[in-house]
């Protein structure tokens, strides 16, 4: 039997089990986080529990809890998300590939993420650097020096971007779409237009990405060359295409 470090099967001796809720403990035995996955099941079981549903096809009730199930797994990933931001542990310094020590930590920096199940929001800490004085701010005497509410120096030294640590944890991309949307487009957009693939994704996952005016998906390069010029054509240079993996930058 083989194993690995994320597997969550329950079911094997290597593996410990995750510890469950028995039947009947009420909803205090679960996590603080799941509440509003249980706020939103409640009128969708009161729902199918009523007389519209009970008159409902089987076609209608399908169509409807698809729709819920989305929400769903929605509200789940955005509470797993919550809990993590809660749980993140603060490090006491973060460095760079541009070899800059981050001591500074600021909590509650948020970014859009834009998953299979609807968008959510992805919370975490960010690690700054030290702000650094300019030449003459350095050769003021400590009493001369203006106030921290006072316009900054011109001449003061650039500060080197935040880090996320949490974000490569979380293998987050650099765009909205997630990794599972964009699997989904690419697989989409080899098959047919544009606007096919819009149709399509949204059909499958109740996420609209885009529309056939525009033509540009947030965060995403435009579709597609269905390689009918070479990786140094002039679709590549408009475009950036799944299908040859082409990153060339549109101008």
């Amino acid at each position: 039997m083989t194993s690995s470090p994320v597997c969550t099967c329950t079911a094997c001796q290597i593996h410990p089990r995750l510890p469950r809720v028995t039947a009947g403990a009420g909803l205090d035995a679960w996590p603080q986080w799941t509440k509003p996955i249980f706020d939103h099941l409640a009128p969708v079981v009161a729902w199918l529990d009523g007389p519209e549903a009970m008159a409902t096809g089987h076609g209608g009730l399908e169509a409807r809890l698809q729709i819920d199930s989305r929400e769903t797994y929605r509200l789940l990933l955005q509470g797993h998300l919550d809990e993590r931001a809660r749980r993140e542990p603060r490090l006491p310094a973060v460095t760079g590939s541009d070899g800059v020590c981050r001591t500074r930590v600021e909590n509650g920096h948020d970014r859009g993420l834009t998953s299979v199940f609807g968008p959510v929001t992805v919370t975490r800490k960010a690690y700054r650097a030290t702000p650094e004085r300019s030449a003459s701010d350095r050769a003021r005497p400590d009493n001369a020096r203006p106030d921290n509410d006072a316009a900054p120096d011109s001449t003061t030294e650039p500060v080197a971007g935040n880090l996320h640590p949490a974000d490569v944890v979380l293998n987050l991309p650099a765009g909205r779409p997630s990794a599972g949307l964009r699997r989904l487009a690419a697989v989409e957009a080899s098959r047919g237009s544009f606007d096919d693939t819009v149709e399509a994704i949204e059909r499958a996952t109740g996420v609209h990405l885009g529309n056939g005016r525009s033509r540009t998906w947030p965060g995403m390069p435009r579709p597609m060359c269905r390689r009918s010029t070479p990786p140094d054509g002039p679709t590549h240079a408009r475009i950036g295409c799944w299908a040859c993996s082409a990153t060339v930058r549109g101008s």
